[in-house]
């Protein structure tokens, strides 16, 4: 009889928590040290156990990989992260230690995204307006439409999201002279 309460608990699980399935192409020649299948299944793993919504659905989600680079030890692939009409530039990394490999997604942007260097910053601000480490959020970059940026600069809607939370901060980055970038994070108002 338990067995029976034990299925009948698991078919009313929310839909948010079932994998989703990842197609994943190479359109990059892949210099780094790790080889195709490795990365592919890599990201396939990832996707099938961290669920996306509410921006990505639970059903087939096509990867295209257009630029593998390595930095530091670390393997980032660039690409587009699609489904149905949904199509996101997409960065993930993956590192592998001597005894384990873990692979994240840094973001999902719907505009211009940072460079590794300058999204670590950006989220290193951002740490102080969330409840939670980072590692607990998806990261979702869009333009932010309708006030105007600074003369030169961006002004982005950045999300960070989980199952339970929704934050969205504005991110203002602004070009200096010497080549750097200012940034600013703030909550919007509401």
């Amino acid at each position: 009889m338990w067995q029976l309460s034990l299925i009948f608990l698991f078919c009313l699980l929310p839909t948010s928590l079932k994998a989703s399935n990842c197609h994943v192409t190479f359109t990059d020649s892949n210099t780094s040290s790790i080889i195709n299948k490795e990365i592919k299944k890599e990201i396939q793993s990832y996707l099938k156990s961290n669920s996306c919504s509410p921006v990505l659905t639970n059903s087939d989600i096509q990867f295209e990989i257009t630029r593998i680079f390595e930095e530091s030890g670390t393997i980032y692939l660039f690409g587009a992260l699609s489904q149905e009409e949904n199509c996101l530039i997409t960065l993930f990394s993956i590192e592998k230690g001597w005894f384990s490999t873990t692979t994240n997604m840094l973001f999902m942007a719907a505009d211009l995204p940072p460079t590794p260097p300058l999204f670590r910053d950006i989220c290193s601000i951002a740490q102080a307006a969330l409840p939670n480490s980072l590692s607990n959020y998806q990261v979702l970059i869009q333009k932010l439409e309708n006030p105007k940026p600074p003369i030169g600069g961006k002004l982005q809607t950045w999300t960070f999201y989980n199952l339970e939370e929704w934050i969205e901060l504005i991110v203002v980055a602004i070009p200096t002279s010497d080549g750097g970038t200012d940034i600013a994070v703030m909550q919007p108002t509401q």
